[in-house]
């Protein structure tokens, strides 16, 4: 059965591919990101927005493709309503 909001099929495609292994945690974000970007800002997704945008050009904060790619893992978890 289909999800009420067309764009969590595709988003939860992406973020099982990442749990998976299938695809590059930071790339997965990235995808995520845009997702968000093209429908409008969903709550859903502003997570891996604020990810993505913390992946690159935030290293003097902390902040680097590494050390986010846990964080990004957590939220497709929680995307796909995994506990942890």
């Amino acid at each position: 059965m289909k999800t009420p909001l067309p764009f969590l099929d595709e988003a939860k495609d992406i973020a099982r591919q990442v749990l998976d292994g299938e695809l590059n945690p930071n790339d997965g974000c990235e995808k995520l990101s845009a997702l968000c970007l093209r429908t409008g800002w969903p709550s859903e997704l502003t997570g891996f927005y604020a990810l993505a945008h913390e992946q690159t050009g935030h290293e003097q904060f902390g902040f680097n493709k590494a050390n986010t790619a846990p964080l990004i893992i957590a939220e497709c978890h929680r995307l796909l309503g995994i506990r942890q």
